[in-house]
């Protein structure tokens, strides 16, 4: 029970810090919220077992700001090509709930475990110890990772193209995912050169329809032969 209600409290509070700081650089946004609740719930996910769940409203509010604002770092500085925000929605947020095991973790939620920092005889020993494991188990990943994409661009490339990017959901789905015009847009363009860009992936858009429209046409067209024999039945019936 502990564990669910840590669990819930940390999806909660990081929904809403994330509602907040789009709400203060935009306008608040569903999207923002779905991205904090899963922020909250991938990054209690180490801890929420071995802490009061209390502390998992704390640690869901560390979550929302550092999965947030890793964002704004990775995306907008570094330039870091990652259109669902995994790396923080996920990996930033995993490296910071297991961290936090090493203050918040408490050995009456975890007979055979040790007291966190902030607990007991406040021993560095479980912090060192998920230090450690984190640094070990991002390497290990990392590398792995590495080879993965390396295979998968020699066999059928990791990228598409950008018009496509741009126009992929409209065009496969016939819907928009996520706000792409903020994400998959460069900053630096002006007014007139994103018009240009969404025009263009709209006008591929019609192309396509029309296309598929004029093949139906042709399909449901009536043969020479089908015309002919009505206008003769029409003659005879004159």
């Amino acid at each position: 029970v502990s564990t669910v209600v840590a669990t819930q409290r940390s999806a909660v509070c990081s929904g809403v810090i994330w509602l907040i700081m789009s709400w203060i650089r935009h306008k608040p946004s569903a999207t923002a919220v779905l991205n904090g609740v899963i922020a909250g719930l991938a990054g209690i996910t180490p801890a929420s077992g071995y802490i009061d769940p209390q502390y998992g409203a704390v640690i869901g509010i560390i979550l929302g700001f550092t999965s947030y604002f890793s964002i704004l770092l990775f995306k907008h500085k570094l330039r870091i090509d990652d259109a669902l925000d995994v790396s923080s929605v996920h990996g930033v947020t995993g490296v910071v709930g297991s961290i936090a095991i090493g203050f918040f973790g408490q050995k009456s939620f975890n007979i055979d475990g040790k007291d966190g920092l902030f607990f007991g005889n406040h021993s560095p020993y479980l912090l060192g110890i998920q230090l450690m494991s984190v640094v070990i188990t991002g390497a290990w990943s990392g590398l792995i990772t590495i080879i993965l994409l390396k295979i998968i661009d020699r066999i059928v490339g990791l990228k598409i193209e950008h018009d496509e990017e741009l126009g992929l959901d409209e065009e496969e789905h016939g819907e928009q995912a996520y706000g792409w015009r903020h994400s998959l847009i460069p900053d630096s363009l002006n007014e007139e050169q994103i018009h240009l860009i969404v025009r263009g992936s709209v006008n591929h858009h019609i192309q396509a329809e029309q296309k598929r429209l004029s093949h139906i046409s042709t399909i449901n067209k009536p043969s020479m032969p089908s015309i002919f024999h009505q206008n003769r039945r029409a003659t005879v019936v004159r």
